[in-house]
């Protein structure tokens, strides 16, 4: 008898750990934890004329970088949200884990011309979101908000054409 309340004691409280490190771990100190440094434009002969963006992860962790962005035209405001940008898809292209310190570059096609505007770059934390996509195939509303990963946008300084 005792030898089964000590194992079961041992079982929750590797429970307990287990769920702590997967959900009561530290946030990231900076949502601008991605530097988006605009380079130029530049032609590319199937879209014509694009901007060309380098992100980097300034973390010490994995980042997932999701595969939509966001241009967000002048007046650039603080209460400004989601539903106010235009979307640009990367051509395509899948969600990106960006391990520390790693840079990609970007193409922005859907950019306004002759007006000044920033891109916005969607991220999370790369465990966060990978656990976020193996529940999503389990569906169940418990599941769905225990797995939501916490979504950062990073902003790349004003570009005017």
């Amino acid at each position: 008898m005792p030898i089964r309340r000590f194992s079961s004691l041992l079982i929750c409280a590797l429970g307990a750990i287990l769920a702590w490190g997967l959900f009561a771990r530290p946030r990231p100190a900076s949502p601008q934890a991605l530097s988006v440094s605009f380079i130029g434009y530049t032609n590319v002969p199937i879209f014509g004329r694009v901007a060309y963006f380098a992100v980097s992860n300034q973390l010490n962790i994995t980042i997932k970088r999701w595969a939509v962005l966001y241009i967000e035209s002048a007046p650039f405001q603080p209460t400004n949200s989601i539903q106010q940008w235009l979307m640009d898809s990367v051509g395509g292209a899948p969600d990106v884990y960006l391990k520390p310190k790693a840079t990609e570059g970007l193409f922005v096609r859907d950019f306004p011309a002759g007006r000044e505007w920033r891109l916005q770059v969607p991220w999370s934390s790369g465990t966060r979101a990978r656990i976020h996509l193996a529940l999503r195939k389990f569906r169940s509303s418990a599941l769905d908000r225990l797995s939501v990963a916490k979504e950062y946008y990073a902003s790349s300084n004003p570009v005017t054409d």
